[in-house]
């Protein structure tokens, strides 16, 4: 499970009038100047299953619901070489989950990517997987 009192935000805006800050020292929150921007909240590595491989199963978003609006998810296993596409989380639904993520040899790094006017606050990601057999 990955929380922003347990792991880094690393916070990049396409646009330069909208302001991010920081609220009870871990939580970034956007605050939209009224254009669309780009959002990437990206995490530092998880080592799960104490390094062995493992597959995920489901991951969830514990964000606010929004009126429209989407939140692609991408991971990396090659410490951030390249990034592969798992799926969107529809911001719209009160249950933001992605049924994939597939199989990881050791370290997993995620990125949320948010193109769009409808900011929103987040407060986990969780990540649900199973150990492989060594």
């Amino acid at each position: 499970i990955f929380s922003p009192q347990a792991a880094s935000f690393f916070v990049s805006s396409s646009n330069t009038t909208g302001i991010v800050s920081i609220i009870n020292s871990d939580v970034p929150v956007w605050s939209d100047a009224g254009a669309a921007f780009t959002m990437t909240i990206q995490t530092e590595p998880f080592v799960l299953n104490d390094g062995g491989p493992f597959t995920v199963s489901k991951y969830r978003l514990l964000a606010d619901t929004q009126s429209s609006g989407s939140t692609t998810l991408t991971s990396s296993t090659d410490d951030y070489a390249n990034f592969t596409t798992i799926g969107s989380f529809d911001m719209t639904q009160n249950r933001k989950e992605l049924y994939s993520g597939g199989y990881c040899d050791g370290a997993l790094i995620l990125k949320l990517t948010h193109s769009a006017n409808t900011p929103w606050r987040g407060q986990a990601i969780e990540i649900e997987y199973e150990p492989c057999d060594t």
